[in-house]
């Protein structure tokens, strides 16, 4: 069992596994890297449990799957942020598969183009605009009230991803926030907005996303109980982890 969806298994699984993690190297391998082989076969089983739960069950859909599992992060089929996904899977739940398929990807397309860039380059311009963002900096945000400022902070760090989303979103987006710092003992203002940020860079579901797993493991450590303490850890790690991506990513392009 992986997040709550059963995994199937025996031979023919595992067949559809290795071509999946053979797929994820040839396609992301630095994100491969990152995971190390362990947690990328615990997405894979995560993948394919929520692919085959509408339907998408051989291996070159869970591929195409796990391709928006990537873009989008692991739950983007119930991220209220990418409602594209989840009307998608309403409106073609009649259709075969592979037309599904076709129509979620137009569909996740025609949203993340002009937030993430043709060649992502606005993507890449907010991570490097978050990797030079200073604790202190976030911690001394005292302007406005929480909601104002994680509007603020997104607006100012990652402005195609602040235009893509409606006032009600752009809530929500806020709360969750508020709801997670409070739920991981990040009961204080920067708790807020940097879960916040975190939720605009890499989905909704941070807590649980096994593609980002260093995410939970910060929130669920309880060896921190000083609510700024454990920002800051959660904070650094962020910084830490982005920058090994940036380098992974790096050298692990074709040349």
């Amino acid at each position: 069992m992986t997040a709550g969806v059963a995994v199937p298994t025996g031979p023919r699984y595992l067949r559809l596994r290795e071509e999946v993690l053979e797929y994820l190297w040839q396609e992301f391998p630095s994100h491969c890297i990152m995971m190390t082989d362990p947690q990328t076969r615990r997405v894979i089983d995560l993948a394919a449990g929520r692919a085959a739960a509408h339907g998408f069950t051989a291996a070159g859909q869970v591929c195409s799957w796990i391709t928006m599992m990537v873009f989008c992060g692991a739950f983007f089929d119930e991220d209220p942020l990418c409602p594209w996904a989840s009307e998608t899977l309403r409106a073609t739940s009649g259709q075969s598969r592979d037309d599904a398929l076709r129509s979620l990807f137009e569909a996740m397309n025609t949203a993340l183009d002009p937030v993430v860039g043709q060649t992502g380059e606005h993507y890449r311009r907010a991570l490097l605009w978050a990797m030079a963002l200073r604790f202190d900096t976030i911690a001394a945000d005292r302007e406005e009230s929480p909601d104002q400022a994680v509007e603020r902070w997104l607006r100012t760090g990652f402005p195609e991803k602040h235009a893509s989303l409606t006032r009600e979103q752009m809530s929500l987006l806020a709360s969750e926030a508020q709801a997670r710092a409070l739920q991981f003992g990040l009961a204080v203002r920067p708790g807020a907005i940097l879960c916040a940020l975190l939720m605009a860079l890499l989905g909704i579901h941070i807590d649980r996303d096994p593609l980002y797993a260093w995410v939970g493991d910060v929130l669920r450590d309880d060896s921190v109980l000083d609510p700024m303490a454990k920002t800051k850890r959660l904070h650094d790690r962020a910084i830490a982890m982005l920058r090994r991506h940036l380098v992974v990513e790096r050298y692990s392009q074709p040349e």
